[in-house]
């Protein structure tokens, strides 16, 4: 398609099917007319702070990303995307495109050699382009001195990783234009694209839920020498903090099934990132951040594909048993939610007797955290005329406990418990129904796999 757009003058521009626009890039691309490619790319830290383009020597550490791209109509523009064909043809087709792209551009780019696959190179090393643009030295001259390369800025072009986990843009009030969606599993990209309310294709009856469950998520506090501690500290304290909220979650959802109500998923929070174990065996430097996201926070909110399964959850009900319906933890704040919906909400806070049994194991040794977090003490949020029920209930409820204790509320559409640690639904004699216990069992394995 592209060599057939070049050969009529055309200006081709490419966009992954998994990226959002959010104005109009052209006039972005008219400010570098030296340019024959501007190229989004899979940098995690920016080069400078303005709204010019990333400095060359992105193309030395990352791959450039042609999700976002524009080809400008030259004659070596058109002998590269020839070249580029050839390339995928002689391979037989079993090549990434994008890494073919990446491998030509970069012939005799460098002064230094280039070696992609050499891990033996420190990360930061400075890759030094041979020529670049008079009128612009962000412009670089590739693929044998033939056509001209731009690395879009990430902070206004971003990937999945600059603008779901660090939010770049907001740091550097940045023009964001389009945000891509990769550094994510293909079945969460929907769901990330929610959380941020930039997924437009859901019917109304996706936000007009009659009976929702709501909860307020407790986190663990960090050492006060967090600052201080080793790559390798922070990860133990990470998987401790996310085996707390891990077991609220799944009390969560064993209340969701026994009251039939969706389960309004809550924010978590994560000291390191999702592959937190670069930094731990590439370079420690980073501390649990992203190798090379220098601008990443610790701790933030992260999505929830880097905790739990999500493709797990909404499990087909003749096939499992009950479903664990959900939606994301943004629903309440989208404009598209109903304001009845909104306006209906009841906030429980359940009591627990002064004696407490041994509580539920909680994965990744977290037990010794739990008891602060089963004791509802911290005063409730401030809300407009907000209906507050308090409930005494036993250390371990059934299903049917459960109904029984909340029916006074069913008719509200959203309940919102204070706090999950005291509803344990886990004993399978606390299920009236085998089915829901076995499926969530089930649901519980699958969904947890790949915690980390």
């Amino acid at each position: 398609m592209s060599r057939a757009m070049l050969r009529i003058h055309g200006v081709p521009q490419f966009c992954c099917c998994c990226a959002v626009w959010l104005q109009n890039p052209l006039p972005y691309f008219a400010r570098f007319p030296e340019a024959d490619i501007l190229v989004s790319s899979d940098a995690t830290a920016p080069t400078h702070d303005d709204e010019g383009l990333e400095d060359p020597q992105v193309i030395g550490r990352h791959d450039l990303n042609i999700g976002i791209m524009m080809l400008r109509c030259t004659k070596n523009m058109t002998l590269f995307v020839d070249a580029w064909q050839q390339q995928l043809q002689r391979k037989g087709g079993q090549h990434w495109d994008q890494g073919e792209f990446n491998m030509l551009l970069r012939i005799n780019m460098f002064k230094n050699h280039f070696s992609w696959w050499d891990h033996t190179d420190t990360w930061d090393r400075v890759y030094k382009p041979k020529a670049t643009v008079a009128q612009n030295k962000r412009i670089v001259w590739a693929y044998n001195h033939s056509v001209t390369v731009g690395v879009l800025p990430v902070s206004m072009f971003a990937n999945g990783h600059i603008f779901f986990i660090q939010k770049l843009y907001k740091k550097l009030r940045s023009p964001l234009h389009v945000v891509h969606a990769n550094f994510i599993g293909g079945g969460f990209k929907r769901h990330r694209f929610r959380e941020s309310q930039l997924w437009l294709y859901d019917k109304p009856a996706y936000y007009n839920v009659d009976q929702l469950l709501s909860f307020d998520m407790r986190t663990l506090q960090p050492p006060a020498d967090w600052l201080q501690l080793n790559t390798r500290q922070r990860v133990q304290f990470h998987l401790e903090n996310i085996g707390t909220q891990l077991q609220q979650f799944w009390n969560a959802a064993g209340a969701a099934v026994a009251l039939n109500r969706t389960l309004i998923l809550p924010r978590f929070t994560c000291y390191c990132d999702e592959l937190w174990y670069w930094s731990l065996e590439v370079n420690p430097g980073y501390k649990c951040r992203y190798v090379g996201a220098r601008n990443q926070t610790l701790p933030f909110l992260c999505p929830h594909d880097m905790v739990v399964n999500l493709l797990q959850l909404d499990d087909e009900p003749t096939k499992f048993g009950a479903a664990v319906k959900y939606r994301e933890s943004t629903f309440m704040e989208n404009p598209r939610t109903p304001q009845a919906i909104k306006d209906d909400v009841v906030r429980i806070t359940l009591q627990l007797p002064d004696q407490l049994p041994e509580p539920f194991p909680v994965p990744v040794q977290a037990s010794q955290h739990l008891p602060e977090h089963l004791r509802v003490r911290q005063q409730l949020q401030q809300m407009a005329e907000p209906i507050v029920t308090q409930i005494p209930v036993s250390w371990t409820v059934t299903e049917t406990d459960l109904r029984d204790t909340l029916s006074q509320h069913q008719s509200h559409r959203v309940l919102h418990m204070t706090d999950m640690g005291c509803v344990i639904l886990n004993s399978y004699r606390g299920w009236d129904r085998r089915r829901s216990h076995a499926s969530l069992d089930r649901w519980r394995f699958l969904l947890f796999a790949s915690v980390h």
